[in-house]
């Protein structure tokens, strides 16, 4: 359904604020549409002025259901992408596990930093477990590689 102006306004400002304070360098854009991307997507530019984060209508939707992830959640995820591709300490672990599932797996765990000790940081943790179970991994291996990879970031981050 279509938003008034100011509503659409009040969410390009909040969602401006929350990745800068995540961070994120580059645009950060709202669209009134549905991406079916789980409400957010970053784009890799020329450098890390050009990059984009595009936030979509889905990611207040979200945003809304407490048992859902937070607005919050879904801008750190993707400013964990950014980090992963220009953070020049973090861009050889990407290289080694860039591709696939992995490349998620590290978004969110970088996103769980930046979002500190909360409730968001829970969910992204588990939204990285369940990405890697999902292909296979047992939840015992999934947890020890969540484990690992955290202490890992955290020691590089």
């Amino acid at each position: 359904r279509p938003i008034e102006k100011r509503e659409a306004t009040a969410r390009r400002q909040r969602i401006g604020r929350t990745a800068r304070s995540f961070g994120f360098r580059g645009c950060v854009e709202y669209r009134h549409v549905y991406s079916q991307t789980g409400g957010a997507q970053f784009c890799l530019g020329p450098n890390a002025d050009a990059d984009l984060l595009v936030v979509y209508a889905e990611a207040f939707e979200r945003d809304r259901n407490p048992d859902d992830f937070s607005l919050e959640a879904i801008v750190a995820h993707e400013c964990g992408h950014q980090r992963l591709l220009r953070d020049r300490t973090l861009v050889s672990i990407g290289h080694r596990l860039a591709g696939g599932i992995y490349e998620e797996v590290l978004a969110s765990l970088l996103g769980s930093f930046v979002v500190g000790e909360s409730r968001d940081a829970e969910y992204l943790v588990w939204k990285a477990t369940v990405d890697l179970a999902s292909v296979g991994m047992s939840p015992e291996d999934a947890i020890r590689t969540i484990e690992d990879l955290r202490r890992l970031l955290r020691e590089l981050a």
